[in-house]
């Protein structure tokens, strides 16, 4: 039986419910599943911290925060025509989603689609709100080093022992979630990471992430993509990833992943890619488009996701949003699968056309 997948046209048709590979004229792959089977929902641009490292924070700085929340029922409409009896799973986070006070009737339409639902946090208010949120499958934390790197990264003293507390918290529900630690690699946290494991905040997986950054030669290359193909000007999204990473000692850093993965083992995972030596390192951090080969069909975005935008704005990629695809009023599910809009993304990135990709952390 087939499942309905949106055309070019803006019709809705039924195809089988194998995946397709695209191939661009560099070699590079694309695997296209036959309908978008992940759901990226940014909920809320606002957050209560101003975290050093982070670029949507450094957008906020500069451009203010981005009205509009689309609604619960908004939602709802646009998930309505999708089966019940397909697999999918949707990705929570913002800004900060637990600000969000009608979040647990969010959580509550995504299980009605039969969705599994994660959500990403900064823990600040977890304590207080993990009871009303226990329908949440995984929680992700993201934490920065051991107590006194971790809140000076976040700018909030006595952070650490919070999100602590808020985990602790999600063991002691009737059905305990996954709890997921996001570890994001900094020059002020890299040889921190085994005093992070150290300080007792219980999790099921960790993940070791290198982080997404930009260059003036990566955002060249993004911004001549989006006009070639698309006929539209990037906004400022890249700019503020746009940032130098020199102060991180490759050999320390091996060190401390060797360590790690020797602790914890398969429970950790390395993203965008596995990096164990410091060659493997230094090449990640000196050399901006050294590893878009290895990405080769892994875009989430573009094969197998719909990213929402807080003011309910269908984006082509969530963290460079610039590619408008539809709006989740009056665009119901699968849209925006087959626009042709989607298309010519694809096509830019099957060129290798969309120089920001090479640094995709894709932790989703």
């Amino acid at each position: 039986m087939g499942h309905p997948v949106a055309t070019g046209d803006g019709t809705v048709s039924t195809v089988t419910g194998a995946p397709v590979t695209l191939r661009g004229s560099h070699g590079r792959t694309l695997r296209i599943d036959p309908h978008p089977s992940r759901f990226n929902l940014r909920v809320t641009d606002a957050c209560d911290l101003t975290c050093s490292m982070c670029g949507q924070a450094d957008r906020r700085r500069r451009h203010g925060v981005e009205p509009g929340a689309f609604s619960v029922d908004a939602l709802r409409a646009y998930l309505a025509p999708r089966p019940r009896g397909l697999d999918g799973e949707a990705y929570v986070w913002g800004g900060e989603p637990l600000l969000r006070e009608d979040l647990p009737l969010l959580v509550d339409v995504l299980h009605e689609a039969g969705l599994r639902v994660t959500v990403n946090t900064n823990g600040s208010r977890l304590l207080e709100r993990a009871k009303e949120l226990s329908r949440v499958d995984t929680w992700v934390l993201s934490i920065d080093g051991p107590p006194s790197v971790h809140d000076r990264i976040r700018g909030r003293a006595g952070l650490f022992d919070v999100v602590r507390a808020g985990a602790q918290a999600l063991g002691s529900l009737p059905t305990p979630p996954e709890r997921v630690i996001n570890f994001t690699v900094t020059p002020e946290n890299h040889g921190r990471i085994m005093e992070t494991l150290d300080a007792d905040i219980p999790f099921d997986r960790w993940v070791l992430q290198f982080p997404t950054f930009t260059t003036v030669a990566t955002g060249a290359i993004y911004e001549a993509g989006l006009a070639t193909h698309l006929g539209i000007e990037a906004g400022p999204a890249w700019q503020s990833f746009h940032v130098g990473h020199g102060d991180i000692d490759a050999e320390r850093l091996a060190d401390e992943v060797t360590a790690l993965y020797a602790s914890i083992g398969d429970r950790l995972t390395m993203t965008p890619y596995r990096m164990r030596t410091p060659d493997a390192i230094r090449r990640y951090f000196d050399d901006p488009l050294a590893v878009v080969s290895r990405k080769r069909g892994a875009c989430l975005a573009l094969g197998g996701e719909v990213s929402i935008e807080p003011d309910g704005r269908l984006v082509g990629c969530p963290d460079f949003p610039d590619v408008v695809l539809g709006h989740l009023d009056g665009d119901p599910w699968p849209a925006p699968w087959g626009a042709h809009s989607l298309e010519r993304l694809r096509d830019a990135f099957l060129s290798d056309d969309l120089g920001v990709c090479a640094r995709c952390c894709r932790f989703f």
